[in-house]
């Protein structure tokens, strides 16, 4: 079985300190660190000084790759590596205190390796098994913060080498398993080939002032904390910048810059028979500025409290069948388990899913008034993010 050459570098002299440079080598891999607070601020600027590394440390190792499978006995025919570089701030607090603070920094690794064709690959369904896979078999693997190049393509070629193995192995159990069994009645292909994309969006700044929101989330939960029915609330922020890197065989190169903003709210009661009755509220943005306000926050926690009393002291709902009125957030997250889940193409092709819309693949399925519209490059729409 074809593999790349191994990477080598020069030994270094240890570091004078001993255990103190190794402390910091294992600190650069890993990353989530207690946050003490003060008036911190924490602010950094995603992706500006590593960008350039990652970009050519995953070019080089594509080429190289790509070269060394085009003639192995079982060649791939698609390489894709997928980098993860998060960087954010929690804050969690129960009780009017905090009982969390945290700042973190994840760089992961995804390597996709295809062998076979685009009509048949390895991550064909095995009949008589259960689950799909996607390409991704063999999990994440961390990558160094730094800009060494040399030390980035070290984990890649390892995590290429790895994954290629997987790969064949599992194509020659798709081989032996179609032999085996009876011709299929889907013959669609395992993948699909599309023009490379190209787009490179600049590192944004990330700051999270923690001297401004710790009083928040502490002032919110004391709110809940002072109700007699709220037996266990949390109010918790989490602040996160995430720089996504998609570098593939067919010549496509994405690198793109996602900023999140989450608040979420939970309180739980219990009513006089026993049964626990729990409430969320969750706030989502792409900057702070995009929150809600403390004023507004404050309000939809009365409102979360009163509603609970309400939960709490009502009467239990009898067995019922018939229509239903769902609010419009209810509305969206069930319009979404229902449709959204089930149109997915992976869903569609696996025979232990549902498969409920396959039959209507190429056929109008929702009233002409209604359409469903998939673009991830729309940030907001009618003013709601």
């Amino acid at each position: 079985m074809s593999s790349a050459p191994a990477l080598s570098k020069p030994a270094q002299t240890p570091a004078p300190g001993g255990s103190t440079a190794v402390l910091r080598s294992i600190l650069r891999w890993g990353c989530f660190y207690p946050l003490f607070l003060g008036g911190a601020l924490v602010q950094a600027k995603t992706g500006s000084d590593t960008t350039d590394a990652i970009l050519s440390a995953l070019h080089q190792e594509l080429a190289r790759w790509t070269e060394t499978l085009r003639t192995a006995e079982r060649p791939a025919y698609y390489i894709a590596y997928w980098v993860y570089d998060q960087q954010g701030v929690s804050l969690s607090a129960t009780g009017g205190a905090l009982v969390s603070a945290t700042i973190g920094r994840q760089r992961l690794l995804d390597v996709s390796v295809r062998v076979g064709n685009y009509t048949l690959d390895n991550t064909h369904i095995l009949r008589g098994s259960s689950g799909i896979q996607f390409g991704r078999g063999q999990g994440s693997v961390e990558l160094p913060f730094d800009g060494d190049t040399l030390a980035l393509r070290q984990v890649i070629w390892q995590a290429t080498d790895r994954t290629y193995k997987a790969a064949v192995e599992r194509y020659e159990k798709v081989l032996t398993n179609r032999a085996v069994k009876v011709r299929e009645e889907d013959t669609s292909a395992d993948f699909t080939p599309y023009p490379p994309q190209h787009c490179i969006e600049p590192p944004q700044p990330f700051v999270c002032d923690t001297g401004v929101w710790a009083p928040r989330v502490r002032r919110l939960s004391a709110l809940l904390a002072s109700q007699p029915h709220v037996l266990t609330s949390q109010v918790s922020l989490q602040a996160t910048m995430l720089r996504k890197y998609l570098v593939a065989s067919d010549g496509s190169t994405i690198v793109t810059t996602e900023p999140l903003w989450r608040i979420t709210i939970v309180a739980r009661t219990k009513a006089d028979d026993g049964m626990t009755l729990p409430l969320y509220r969750t706030y989502l943005s792409r900057s702070a500025e995009g929150l809600p306000t403390l004023d507004s926050l404050e309000s939809d926690v009365r409102q979360t409290v009163a509603l609970l009393e309400k939960l709490r002291t009502a009467p239990v709902l009898e067995t019922y069948v018939g229509p239903a009125m769902l609010s419009g957030r209810a509305a969206g997250v069930f319009f979404h388990e229902i449709f959204g889940h089930r149109a997915e193409g992976h869903r569609i092709k696996d025979p232990t899913s549902s498969q409920t819309l396959k039959p209507f693949v190429g056929k109008q399925l929702l009233p002409q008034f209604l359409d469903v519209v998939f673009d991830p490059t729309l940030r907001s729409y009618a003013g709601v993010e």
